[in-house]
């Protein structure tokens, strides 16, 4: 089994194509410098690069021309892992020598399930772009330390829920046995939602100190219809995190002030019918709740896991089928 499966998810509209295979490509020429031993390479695309410097053999490309997303192709790679450890980098993001030398050693704590890099700005390396995320009161995706002063003390001594998708290493039985990343909330709070689902099974998540990635800024904000749509389903589907009082104290103020903050901008109105219509899916919501606590309470009665699958977590089904059970075990039956 190899120490590390790297999984770079490429998806872009036509019209950044070029600069999005500027991007991918920044990153794979940074990861091949400075891979890791006993590394395991995967580009996860939606048929749209064609790999003209010949590197496969080196890197494993993996093709689903149905994805129309980040989250499905990251959920497409995540089975083919040959590692227990996926570190999962956006297209754009460059790593520096020896940026992965200590995650095993975090990991070996069993519930331990995800771990955030330091991410520090390319414009600024004195700056961070964050150490992770937090979740606010009211539903709001927070970033850990954004525009702070890299300092090893920061870093070292930070605090959050789970990393982002810019950067991110994920305990990949963990992630796959709470269904895969949920493709019902947008690529933007996906991880956010990976976080809470992670930390409602009983997982921590810590920030790996030592672990330096260099990026771009990155935003904490889902703007427009579908921006609104994702945050309301989001807040819904964690309704029990912050506990129900200050969840519904606080969410009327999350929700106005963003509308207001996109004032005069028509997305501020399109964000607002989309949380109306993600409200009215509240059965679903619900259901996905239910699922949590009865997970959670599988986890106190030591009690193997059954939750639902990628597919069908994605489709918002209920039926569920896949054993928390090691994945090596998982393989043997």
């Amino acid at each position: 089994m190899t120490r590390l499966t790297i999984i770079v998810p490429y998806s872009v509209d036509r019209s950044q194509q070029q600069r999005g295979v500027e991007l991918l490509e920044d990153t794979l020429v940074s990861v091949l410098e400075h891979r890791p031993p006993s590394c395991q390479l995967i580009v996860a695309h939606d048929g749209s690069y064609a790999d003209p410097y010949a590197l496969q053999g080196e890197v494993e490309y993996l093709v689903d021309r149905g994805s129309r997303s980040r989250v499905d192709l990251i959920n497409h790679a995540l089975p083919q892992s040959t590692s227990e450890i996926a570190h999962i980098l956006a297209p754009g993001v460059l790593v520096k020598d020896d940026w992965s030398d200590g995650v095993e050693q975090l990991f070996r704590d069993s519930r331990v399930a995800s771990a955030s890099p330091c991410i520090v700005r390319k414009d600024a390396p004195d700056r961070l772009v964050h150490l992770g995320l937090e979740y606010g009161g009211g539903g709001a995706r927070l970033l850990v330390a954004a525009g702070r002063t890299v300092s090893d003390k920061r870093c070292q001594t930070a605090v959050a829920l789970g990393p982002s998708l810019t950067a991110g290493f994920y305990r990949v039985d963990s992630v796959l046995a709470a269904g895969g990343f949920a493709g019902c909330v947008g690529d933007e709070l996906a991880d956010l939602d990976m976080a809470l689902t992670l930390h409602a099974r009983g997982f921590r998540s810590v920030v790996a100190g030592s672990c330096r990635v260099v990026a771009d800024g990155e935003s904490d904000r889902a703007a427009g219809f579908h921006g609104g749509r994702c945050l309301e389903r989001l807040f819904w589907r964690h309704l029990n995190h912050h506990g129900l009082v200050r969840s519904f104290v606080a969410h009327p103020l999350s929700v106005l002030g963003r509308a207001v903050g996109d004032i005069p901008h028509p997305g501020s109105v399109l964000q607002l019918f989309g949380r109306t219509l993600a409200w009215l899916e509240w059965s679903t919501h619900r259901q996905f709740r239910l699922s949590l606590q009865a997970a959670e309470t599988r986890k106190e009665l030591e009690e193997p896991a059954a939750t639902l699958s990628i597919r069908d977590h994605q489709a918002g089904l209920s039926r569920t089928h896949l054993s928390d059970a090691p994945r090596d075990s998982r393989r043997a039956a």
